[in-house]
C-alpha cells in the first residue's frame, strides 16, 4: 500500500488509477503543504518532508510544472501561479508569435524519513492558442497537446492520459522501483 499526499483529488485519481492497473492499493491523505525551492525537485522534496513529519509514515508526494521552449524554466514551478494571474489569455499573449513547444514535467517523491526517491515523467508538445474543455481540470491540459496527438491532454480519456501523461510516466517509474524494493 502506498499513501498518497495531495490537496488535489484529481491528481490523486490519476495517480491511484496508475498504481492499481500494477497491482499496487493507495491511500489518500489530503493536506496542503507550502512550496518552497527553485525546481521541482526542491520542491517535492520540500512537500514530502512537510508530509512525513506529520503522517510519520512511509508516502509519496508530487508536484508538476509546464515548461515553454521560448521562456527556458517559464512558468515551470510557477505554472500554477503564472495561470491565476494572467489566465490563458495572457498566456497566448506572452506566446504570440513565438515558438510554443512546451514540456510538462512531473516529479514524484517517494519518502520513509530517511530516504528522499524521485521519479520523473515528461512529455513533449506544443501550447494551443485556444482553450479547450474535457475531463481533466488542469489548466495547462486544456492548452497542451502532446507530440504526435491531434488533440489536448484535458479532452483524451482515462486510459490514454494513463498511457501518456507526465504524472503517468512519473508514477510508472516509481511503481516499478517500489515492486523491487518490497520483493
Amino acid at each position: 500500500m502506498v499513501l498518497v499526499v495531495t490537496s488535489n483529488s484529481q491528481k490523486f485519481e490519476q495517480i491511484k488509477e496508475v498504481l492499481q492497473s500494477v497491482g499496487i492499493s493507495t491511500d489518500h491523505y489530503e493536506m496542503k503543504m507550502k512550496e518552497h525551492g527553485d525546481s521541482i525537485e526542491e520542491i517535492v522534496k520540500e512537500k514530502a518532508k512537510q508530509a512525513f513529519e506529520k503522517l510519520e509514515e512511509p508516502l509519496i508526494v508530487d508536484d508538476e510544472g509546464t515548461f515553454f521552449r521560448e521562456f527556458k524554466e517559464f512558468p515551470g514551478t510557477h505554472s500554477k501561479r503564472i495561470y491565476e494571474a494572467i489566465g490563458y489569455e495572457g498566456i497566448f499573449r506572452l506566446l504570440e508569435g513565438k515558438n510554443r513547444d512546451a514540456v510538462m514535467r512531473t516529479i514524484i517523491c517517494y519518502t520513509d524519513g530517511s530516504r528522499y526517491e524521485m521519479f520523473e515523467g515528461r512529455v513533449i508538445g506544443r501550447i494551443t492558442n485556444m482553450v479547450y474543455s474535457g475531463a481533466i481540470e488542469l489548466p495547462y491540459a486544456r492548452i497542451f497537446i502532446p507530440d504526435g496527438y491531434v488533440e489536448v491532454m484535458s479532452m483524451m480519456d482515462n486510459k490514454k492520459i494513463r498511457e501518456i501523461s507526465h504524472r503517468a510516466i512519473a508514477v510508472r517509474k516509481f511503481a516499478n522501483w517500489f515492486k523491487e524494493i518490497k520483493k
